[in-house]
């Protein structure tokens, strides 16, 4: 019997593709899922069966503390047993009750398993009397299921069994939005300590796509955006400049990485954001991630953007360079305010000095280091004295 979607299915629907990038929304979404099919909860689970890098689970609200509840542990892993195998039991994209799998489980030869505990907990502690599966993917390297928990049991009159239909045509929806929602999970746990790292050394650090949607951000960069005054985000979740040259700025940095020139597309490019006149700009540089960085589908792309922000590098001067490479005392002024950003012009003002006497000290402070140009000092400043917050 065909089964008409209402309204609000279709806003389910949506909604269920809004967790692709934001995969902290599941719970909601598995709340409204478990309303829509008449079941008291529901959760994902999504797993990889070569590298075991991969294992997550999101669940509807009443099930939070499932997985967080140490005397529960033992009878969840003899359950998983039962799930590592699903692809192999249910053959048919479609809700299976939990008792059919397991009978199918056993009659298969599969090393025995004792559901008899978790389904005691479940009973006890959650009212969850039976309970439907399906997977979500037939791909031999990662596995992902679908599980409702109903309040009833198979035999009940009470029973919602055409909700359960329902629960069916939802499935390539949750499909879809698992796959390629697993390239962003495996984004956050590879690069989260990254970032998290980069925040003490006050560097903002963002992974976009290639449209400029953020992927992932650290509090750094999330500060810098919200200072818009040279980056903010679109209603959309895009990166954007605040200013038209900003925005310019951006789109034909991504063009240089993506698409390039005749010698092809550029591994880095850097940029200068900020209107001088307002605050000291903010440094970019750019640099493509391939997939195998990514650990994403095979062509897929992202942008690597790091960021610094020059008012916030007060910790960096001349004193400790100097130190390594012998400035004098007054190439080590010079050095500190040409790393800020001065021209020789301003040195010369600020220091109250000859403009050629600051040419004459960055040309030797250029022989010192073995740098070719001021951008390089720059370079130098921050490898040899980075801008760290201190614990």
């Amino acid at each position: 019997m065909a089964i008409m979607l209402a309204p609000e299915t279709n806003e389910l629907i949506l909604g269920i593709y809004d967790t692709v990038t934001d995969p902290d929304r599941w719970d909601t979404v598995l709340d409204r899922v478990a309303a829509a099919v008449g079941a008291k909860e529901c959760n994902v689970f999504q797993g990889d069966a070569v590298e075991q890098e991969l294992e997550s689970v999101w669940l509807s609200p009443g099930l939070a503390d499932i997985f967080t509840t140490p005397s529960y542990q033992p009878a969840l892993v003899e359950e998983q047993k039962t799930y590592a195998a699903i692809q192999e039991i249910v053959t048919e994209s479609r809700l299976i009750a939990s008792r059919d799998i397991q009978a199918e489980y056993h009659r298969r030869g599969y090393p025995p398993v004792d559901m008899s505990q978790i389904e005691a907990i479940l009973d006890r502690d959650y009212g969850i009397r039976s309970r439907y599966t399906a997977p979500l993917n037939r791909e031999p390297h990662h596995y992902e299921f679908l599980t409702l928990h109903y309040p009833h049991h198979y035999d009940d009159p009470r029973f919602p069994a055409d909700r359960v239909a329902l629960g069916d045509l939802l499935l390539p929806h949750l499909a879809k939005a698992m796959a390629i929602n697993r390239p962003f999970v495996l984004l956050k746990r590879r690069f989260r300590a990254v970032l998290e790292v980069l925040d003490r050394f006050r560097l903002g650090v963002l992974i976009l796509g290639e449209d400029l949607s953020v992927w992932l951000s650290n509090d750094s960069a999330q500060e810098i955006i919200g200072n818009r005054d040279a980056f903010q985000l679109r209603a959309d979740g895009r990166l954007t400049g605040v200013s038209p040259h900003a925005r310019s700025a951006l789109a034909e940095a991504v063009a240089t990485l993506c698409q390039g020139g005749e010698g092809g597309p550029a591994r880095s490019v850097r940029r200068r954001f900020g209107d001088p006149a307002v605050r000291e700009p903010y440094v970019a540089d750019f640099s493509l991630l391939r997939s195998a960085e990514l650990g994403t589908a095979s062509g897929e792309r992202g942008i690597l953007a790091v960021i610094v922000d020059p008012e916030r590098t007060s910790i960096v001067n001349g004193e400790r360079v100097g130190e390594l490479f012998g400035f004098t005392p007054a190439e080590a002024a010079v050095f500190d305010l040409v790393v800020r950003g001065h021209t020789n012009r301003e040195v010369a003002d600020i220091r109250n000095v000859d403009p050629e006497t600051v040419a004459t000290q960055m040309k030797s402070l250029l022989q010192k280091t073995g740098c070719r140009r001021r951008g390089d000092l720059v370079h130098l400043a921050h490898s040899v004295n980075i801008p760290v917050d201190h614990l």
